[in-house]
C-alpha cells in the first residue's frame, strides 16, 4: 500500500510505500517475506508547504515531517523491537501507520491518498 500526502495542487509531499518483501534465505532454505517501508518527502512542493505556512508553524511543521521522514526507523526501530517481522504483520503495520499519516494530514489540512 502507498499513503501520500499531497497539497491542494494535487502535489505529492509525502510517500509512504509499505509492502512485503520477498528475499531469498542463506543457503537455499526458502524465501524470506517480510514488511518493508520506505518512506520519502518530496522536496519542492513540501519546501513550498512550508514557506507557505504561519511562520510561527513552521518548526512544528519540520518536526512532523522530520518524523515521517523516518517511518522506516520507527518500523524496524521501535514496531519490530515487539514483534517478529513477517508478512503476517502487514496489515497491523498498515493500521498502525494509517492513523499517523491521516493525523498529519488532518492537522495541516493536506489531502490523504491510499493507493
Amino acid at each position: 500500500m502507498i499513503f501520500y500526502l499531497r497539497n491542494k495542487k494535487n502535489e505529492t509531499i509525502l510517500d509512504v510505500d509499505c509492502y512485503v518483501k520477498c528475499e531469498e534465505r542463506f543457503g537455499g532454505e526458502g524465501d524470506y517475506r517480510y514488511v518493508e517501508l520506505g518512506a520519502v518527502v518530496c522536496i519542492e512542493p513540501y519546501s513550498k508547504f512550508l514557506l507557505e505556512s504561519p511562520e510561527d508553524q513552521r518548526a512544528e511543521i519540520i518536526a512532523d515531517f522530520d518524523n515521517l521522514q523516518e517511518l522506516r526507523g520507527w518500523l524496524w526501530e521501535k514496531y519490530f523491537m515487539k514483534t517478529k517481522n513477517t508478512r503476517d504483520e502487514y496489515d497491523n503495520v498498515i493500521k498502525a501507520l494509517r492513523p499517523m499519516i491521516k493525523g498529519i494530514a488532518d492537522k495541516y489540512e493536506l489531502c490523504y491518498v491510499e493507493d
